[in-house]
């Protein structure tokens, strides 16, 4: 578990703990409970940058020459594949079918991901 997952999980409980205490005349849970949730957001936005960069980074590194197979079929076409996966970007999430997953595998002589 990374840093980042367990400062997410202490705002989450923070979050928690203190909601029951808004709808006091308290300036302080109020306070408490808005920065839990900021930090929570910031945490999940971070995390979500961090994990797209490496995506990239190792897209760029191990692209060249590298084998592509989707759903355990082997495809002709990797560089186009590769290219189409560099140019995701974020969207609004919208989820068709989440329980549905591609596997994509992406090796080359020696990485495998």
């Amino acid at each position: 578990m990374s840093v980042l997952d367990v400062v997410f999980v202490i705002a989450i409980i923070t979050s928690a703990v203190t909601a029951p205490f808004l709808f006091m005349r308290w300036l302080t849970p109020k306070f408490i409970f808005g920065v839990a949730v900021v930090v929570g957001l910031a945490i999940g936005g971070l995390s979500t940058w961090i994990a797209q960069f490496e995506v990239q980074q190792f897209l760029d590194a191990h692209a060249h020459g590298a084998k592509v197979s989707i759903n355990g079929h082997q495809m002709q076409n990797p560089d186009a594949i590769i290219d189409a996966l560099k140019a995701l970007s974020d969207l609004p999430a919208h989820h068709s079918s989440p329980s549905h997953k591609i596997g994509v595998e992406i090796y080359d002589h020696s990485h495998l991901v």
